[in-house]
């Protein structure tokens, strides 16, 4: 069992933006307005053509235990892969039919009008491709609405020359993220929606990838023999842990998830250094908590409310009586603080590593010889 304390705190940059309305303390807003504040999304839950002068987190920290005016409901899209749930995810939205103006662009050109069509956005990160040409273009500076006209820069000039006519831009189905690298020795990406993942390391200073990883998160424990290699159902791997990163100075991780045909997503991402505390033993119990349930009407018609589930697991471990000392103060420096618990470390593991974001409740230890002690430890996870 290996657990990683969270260290991860911000992006260096992302190909995602926050376009959720801000909230502005001179607007008024109605029952159940939506606004965005800091990194998260808050809803107003006081009279109609209403406002607060408090900011709304102010407002929501202060009333939440009795009635807020401000509810906080959940982050933004832009920060779910940094905040402390797994349930809600970072998605990559897609521009779709955005098109270049009828101008023309000659090789080595990199700032590209836009005609007046499509959807959504492109921004800085995005890699783009023009029709007619299967040369990638980076993003330099993008363009928060492709209807509206505007301009995007490449950030290196045309490989291939653009013809006068508007021609189809299409964005690739990518989620890039980097991260500065803070002496990580691993990074676990949670609640993936993505058929394939790129990690790498890379020298900030001579742009060197001193590590570059491939991951395709195809499932194919179902295909065992040709039938089942046609008929299985698809299945994708929605955890990814890579523990073998370098801790270098003057480094950073980028991050890549591709879902052709889709709008890749992560709900997690943890990196810190991991820490072994012992193997793990059997009997281990993996359950879950569900926060199912059944409501009765007036008329005394009952249904279930489907709701979310978390992971509870209980595991036996029996680290050498040395560690004792150690381990004490370690659980007492990380009650209550989420982490990363890794029940197996083995390369190819056929339990995904059996991976679990939570907190531990209670650990004793249990001291029974002058060799080992056992410790029961018990992990409940976080929505």
């Amino acid at each position: 069992m290996t657990i990683v304390e969270n260290k991860l705190t911000d992006y260096l940059s992302i190909n995602v933006s926050e376009t959720e309305t801000a909230w502005s303390d001179t607007a008024l807003y109605n029952y159940r307005d939506e606004v965005r504040y800091g990194h998260y999304i808050y809803g107003w839950a006081g009279e109609d053509n209403s406002n607060t002068t408090e900011n709304p987190s102010f407002i929501y920290d202060r009333d939440k235990n009795i009635y807020p005016q401000w509810v906080k409901l959940r982050a933004t899209n832009y920060w779910a892969a940094l905040d402390d749930k797994t349930s809600t995810q970072t998605t990559k939205t897609i521009a779709t039919s955005a098109t270049t103006d009828a101008t023309g662009y000659s090789i080595g050109a990199t700032v590209i009008t836009l005609a007046s069509a499509g959807t959504g956005e492109i921004i800085a990160g995005d890699i783009i491709n023009f029709t007619g040409d299967t040369n990638d273009y980076v993003i330099e500076v993008g363009d928060s609405d492709v209807s509206d006209g505007g301009t995007i820069t490449l950030a290196s000039g045309l490989i291939q020359a653009i013809p006068a006519s508007a021609t189809a831009i299409t964005v690739q189905s990518k989620l890039i993220i980097e991260l500065s690298n803070d002496s990580y020795d691993t990074i676990t990406l949670l609640n993936i929606d993505a058929t394939d993942v790129n990690i790498q390391l890379i020298d900030t200073t001579t742009s060197d990838i001193l590590f570059d990883g491939d991951y395709d998160l195809n499932n194919t424990i179902d295909i065992i023999d040709e039938k089942s290699y046609w008929y299985a159902p698809f299945d994708f791997k929605k955890n990814l842990y890579e523990p073998n990163l370098n801790m270098l100075s003057s480094t950073k991780i980028k991050v890549t998830l591709a879902l052709a045909g889709g709008e890749p997503s992560v709900g997690r991402i943890v990196c810190g250094q991991g820490y072994f505390i012992a193997g793990t033993s059997f009997p281990a119990k993996i359950d879950q908590i569900t926060y199912s349930r059944f409501e009765t009407d007036i008329f005394g018609n009952t249904d279930l409310k489907q709701g979310e589930s978390i992971k509870y697991k209980t595991y036996k471990m029996y680290p050498p009586l040395g560690k004792l000392p150690v381990l004490e103060r370690k659980r007492k420096e990380l009650t209550a603080i989420p982490l990363l618990f890794i029940a197996d470390e083995s390369v190819d593991s056929i339990v995904e590593n059996d991976l679990t974001y939570g907190y531990f409740p209670t650990s004793p230890f249990n001291v029974t010889n002058n060799a080992r002690f056992g410790i029961d430890l018990e992990i409940k996870g976080l929505l």
